[in-house]
């Protein structure tokens, strides 16, 4: 089961490199086309003043060789407890990352969107396995590299050490913040810290959300049932909060929205 042993050698296209071009330009080249921080974590190593020429062969073939899988509505794509030899960076769709209890019990970790990376930080471990189950929600393509290029490539570059550090130092604040909410807060509040996550923070104008997550798997994410997440949105609307049009969300008072998820009082 999962994507190991099942997704196809991809050769890679044409690379800037072959045709004489710069490192540079290689990695510029495969950062627009992958959009994601594990290729802002490569290039870091092509910024490192030593211009080690092995380091940069193998960064050159981390970059250009790697396996990808298209996978349809609700396919497994890693198991929890599976031995961990790839990570992966889904290009597009979205994937959930799922712990289950032995008797199936489920809790979404995170859900991945296009450009996001997922199992890296396992690949430290002495006997790696997938902590998660990592399954598609909607059809799928994830790129696979394997734990031995991504382990060179740190070895040849403290600045890509650090940039893995600092990503995982995020994700670890993250996390606490996410047990606050849960152990903390009410419905509504992770309700509205969720919206406010879907809007970046350089929007102008009154936001929009579209919820291309189920919003079955939104509760979940948020530890609530559907029917909990219906009300929280009622109850934001009636407030004059939100508008809800299907499955678009209008965010008509920002800045109070805001405030409720800083702790003021509704």
């Amino acid at each position: 089961g999962g994507v190991q042993g099942r997704l196809r050698e991809r050769p890679g296209r044409a690379a800037p490199a072959e045709a004489g071009l710069s490192a540079e330009l290689l990695l510029e080249h495969e950062l627009q086309h992958l959009a994601s921080r594990i290729a802002r974590q490569f290039i870091l190593l092509n910024r490192n003043q030593r211009g080690d020429f092995i380091t940069r062969q193998v960064l050159s073939d981390a970059m250009r060789r790697h396996e990808q899988s298209d996978t349809n509505l609700g396919e497994t794509l890693i198991e929890q407890q599976q031995p961990a030899r790839e990570f992966f960076l889904l290009e597009r769709g979205q994937v959930k990352l799922a712990r289950y209890s032995p008797d199936g019990n489920e809790k979404i970790i995170d859900l991945i969107a296009p450009g996001g990376t997922f199992a890296e930080a396992i690949m430290f471990a002495k006997q790696p396995a997938y902590p998660v189950s990592a399954v598609a929600i909607t059809p799928s393509r994830v790129l696979c590299f394997g734990a031995q290029a991504y382990i060179e490539i740190l070895r040849g570059s403290t600045e890509a050490c650090f940039a893995v550090m600092a990503q995982m130092s995020r994700r670890l604040h993250m996390h606490i913040a996410e047990i606050d909410r849960l152990t903390l807060h009410s419905a509504t509040f992770r309700v509205v810290c969720y919206l406010l996550d879907q809007v970046p923070s350089t929007h102008l104008g009154v936001p929009e959300v579209k919820l291309d997550t189920p919003k079955h798997v939104i509760a979940a994410r948020l530890s609530i049932t559907p029917e909990t997440l219906s009300r929280s949105f009622a109850k934001l609307t009636r407030d004059g909060l939100i508008e809800v049009h299907d499955n678009a969300i209008t965010l008509t008072d920002v800045d109070r929205l805001r405030r409720l998820a800083q702790g003021e009082s509704p």
